[in-house]
């Protein structure tokens, strides 16, 4: 439940933080503050769910649920009460410190909102599709794998840590807990390694590195190497807080800023839609009998799907250029010549 509340509250703000992103930087000029800034809202980020983190376990040990069995449940329990609470007062005062946003066009006479944002979803599509298919649709296409491999993993790796290993479920906690704080100096690391190289790259490096890290874990930790598998908690918080603000910062200079809500709808339905296939696979593979290192692995290989993805992307200058033009067909453009 822990790390299912963390990665829920990464999520829970997502699409929010994407939109508001794009129109804090200046997507043609790709400089040292901007990377600092995905790097420290992504050090906020992750510093606020080891704090969550904390109170949950601690709450759990004073309560005495730290035995496993049906103090699992208590504790699963109080970790959604909590986070009822917690998520009702940060958005409440989230909501009203928003700024206001005027809308980008109004409706014509007779026009319905629904109707209206289909057809103007759709226009996008076949826009990307038909235009940008080697950059932002690909983009979007990489992240259908990258997510579903980020998600996936830290669901079954309770279970390889669990199964496999043989750890309490305060050791599983702990476990989550380091993986988190390691994300944010992982976070630094992201932004200072894609200053060096390119946004591509990095996030190509980033996801290879993750990858491998889990299978590398997965093959060779065993319950006489429980001590390691901590080890393996700092790697993988490590490549996680380097992926995620490497992976937004993308978004937010490859997408231009005339359609940015739709961008974040976007975003959100792809981080989404495939991330129930590989904790599906990870639990076929065991129980037909196979090792659960293997299920591991196959949910690897999607991470290692989407970085052959973003290969294909056109050089990092090249797909800076295609915003250029595609901040020319703005909604406004776009009505004028209807």
């Amino acid at each position: 439940s822990l790390c299912v509340l963390a990665r829920n509250g990464t999520r829970c703000g997502r699409s929010t933080h994407d939109k508001m992103y794009v129109e804090c930087v200046d997507c043609m000029n790709l400089t040292r503050a901007q990377l600092a800034v995905q790097a420290h809202f992504t050090t906020i980020q992750f510093a606020a769910q080891v704090i969550y983190l904390v109170l949950i376990l601690g709450l759990s040990y004073a309560f005495g649920w730290s035995d496993g069995g049906y103090d699992d449940v208590k504790v699963a329990q109080l970790s959604q009460g909590v986070n009822v609470l917690w998520v009702a007062i940060v958005w409440t005062i989230g909501w009203k410190i928003l700024p206001h946003v005027p809308p980008a066009r109004t409706l014509a006479e007779n026009e319905r909102l629904w109707s209206a944002g289909v057809q103007e979803v759709g226009r996008t599509v076949a826009i990307l599709y038909k235009d940008y298919r080697r950059s932002s649709f690909t983009y979007f296409a990489a992240v259908i794998f990258a997510e579903s491999f980020s998600n996936a993993f830290t669901t079954v790796s309770v279970i390889f840590l669990d199964k496999e290993l043989g750890l309490t479920s305060s050791q599983i906690g702990f476990f989550f807990l380091i993986a988190v704080v390691a994300t944010i100096p992982g976070s630094q690391l992201g932004g200072w390694v894609t200053s060096k190289i390119n946004p591509k790259r990095s996030w190509m490096l980033a996801l290879f590195l993750l990858s491998a890290a889990a299978v590398v874990g997965a093959f060779c930790l065993n319950r006489d190497s429980v001590a390691f598998a901590f080890v393996w908690a700092v790697c993988v918080g490590i490549f996680l807080g380097w992926h995620y603000p490497t992976e937004d910062l993308i978004f937010s200079i490859c997408l231009p800023k005339s359609h940015d809500s739709e961008m974040a709808g976007f975003f959100v339905y792809c981080s989404q839609v495939l991330v129930w296939l590989p904790p599906l696979i990870f639990s076929v593979l065991d129980q037909g009998g196979f090792d659960q290192s293997f299920g591991v692995l196959a949910v690897a290989s999607f991470g290692l799907i989407a970085v052959a993805i973003i290969s294909t992307m056109p050089p990092w200058p090249d797909v800076v250029k295609d915003l250029a033009k595609m901040e020319a067909v703005s909604p406004e453009t776009q009505h004028s010549a209807e």
